[in-house]
């Protein structure tokens, strides 16, 4: 079944956010009590939208590792015909057809299940190829997905976890970008004087 798509106010989205980065609790934050997908505009004479998501993506998951988020990292396939979605305290990972924005699973086999699922605490993608990183924030490391032609399925086949579980300062990965034979990544210091550092992990 399609999604019914809204108008995204990006007025409220933008103060909402400065609102939350200044430490401030923000009530009217949409995706902090609604299950939505929101689609930011490129041209200025295009509002954007949102789109409602199943209501799983509005209560926290049973993982047992990281914050009880929900709805969090994102990544299109190049074609831009999918994108892929991460529930971080569900632990799962979604494939969305972007003509309807029906969320389906995508089965995962491998790795340990830290936390309960298969990728807890998941948060920032990057997609590769077949092959998917997941950066799993509480557990400091990268899940590594090979992902099927469908990207239905996948395996986890390893973690990077170097210099992340190594090195207390560069610990809680949030987002990364593909340089190289290397990912970077972003760290959360939470509260000062804890610094943020970009932290390169080999492949």
């Amino acid at each position: 079944m399609g999604a019914t798509a809204g108008v995204l106010d990006i007025a409220a989205m933008n103060f909402a956010l400065k609102e939350y980065y200044n430490g401030q609790a923000v009530p009217n934050v949409t995706y902090d009590s609604h299950p939505t997908l929101a689609i930011l505009p490129k041209e200025e004479d295009w509002e954007g939208k949102v789109i409602p998501l199943p209501a799983n993506f509005g209560v926290p998951g049973g993982c047992t590792v990281g914050p009880p988020v929900r709805g969090n990292g994102i990544a299109a396939t190049p074609d831009g015909q999918h994108l892929i979605l991460i529930h971080m305290s569900e632990g799962r990972l979604y494939l969305l057809d972007t003509e309807t924005f029906t969320p389906v699973p995508i089965n995962l086999s491998g790795g340990d299940f830290a936390g309960g699922e298969a990728v807890c605490s998941a948060d920032g993608l990057l997609l590769d190829g077949p092959t998917l990183y997941a950066m799993q924030f509480a557990l400091n490391r990268v899940a590594v997905i090979q992902l099927s032609h469908d990207r239905l399925s996948g395996v986890i086949t390893h973690y990077l976890t170097e210099p992340l579980a190594s090195n207390p300062a560069t610990q809680f990965p949030t987002t990364m970008a593909n340089f190289g034979h290397s990912l970077y990544a972003v760290t959360y210091g939470g509260a000062p004087p804890s610094p943020d550092f970009v932290v390169r992990i080999p492949k």
